[in-house]
């Protein structure tokens, strides 16, 4: 229902009831107030009052105690996504100690060289695990892991040591060019850098365009 300023009725008491649901700003200096009168509002309030009543009953708290209750849950949530992304990451480390024996030598006969798909990781728990390989195969390495999300994406995180970027190889652009081949893109610093593509099919093309381009850079 739309209320402009101005008299419509004989008495207010024909309005009712009125309750504002919603204000927003629809141009500069304009406010536009949506509100319920007479038996709509009375409805309104109705049914307000039956989801509050429903929401007290399955968190078994007194209607007025539903604040506290709320907040007292997004704590707990936040405190459980904490904990959870802990443990991805511990669980990441564990899968990439597997990982390591994996790594080749580079052309250059000095460089240590991991590309390797790591299923079930998001992009965090993915670069937790780039650089515990990144320390373990020591001052002179690369490390490029991809693992498939949801649908046909994919995601991608490279971890180059020092010594390694200032032979040429940089992160960011060598994801950026992995991703390319699964139709996505990203980057990032020299030393770290992460990317997504949104075609997981062609993920064997991209690995072996990640060896291709580390072989070509370090070159004996």
């Amino acid at each position: 229902m739309h209320h402009a300023p101005g008299t419509h009725v004989s008495n207010t008491s024909e309005i009712g009831a009125f309750k504002i649901v919603s204000e927003s700003g629809v141009a500069s200096g304009v406010r536009r107030i949506e509100a319920v009168c007479g038996q709509a509002a009375v409805e309104y309030m109705q049914g307000l009052d039956a989801v509050v009543k429903q929401l007290a009953a399955n968190l078994r708290v007194k209607p007025e105690d539903l604040p506290s209750r709320v907040s007292a849950l997004q704590d707990e949530l936040k405190s459980t996504g904490k904990l959870l992304a802990e443990v991805k990451a511990q669980v990441a480390v564990a899968k990439a100690a597997a990982l390591a024996s994996q790594a080749v030598t580079a052309p250059d006969g000095v460089s240590r060289v991991l590309v390797s798909e790591l299923s079930g990781l998001d992009p965090k728990a993915l670069q937790e695990a780039a650089l515990s390989l990144l320390d373990q195969l020591g001052d002179r390495a690369v490390v490029l892991l991809a693992s498939k999300g949801d649908g046909d994406k994919v995601s991608f995180v490279a971890a180059v040591s020092q010594q390694v970027v200032s032979a040429g190889l940089q992160a960011g652009k060598l994801v950026g060019a992995v991703a390319k081949v699964c139709g996505g893109g990203g980057g990032g610093k020299p030393g770290l850098a992460q990317a997504g593509g949104k075609d997981a099919t062609k993920l064997p093309q991209a690995l072996a365009t990640a060896v291709d381009i580390i072989n070509a850079t370090l070159k004996a």
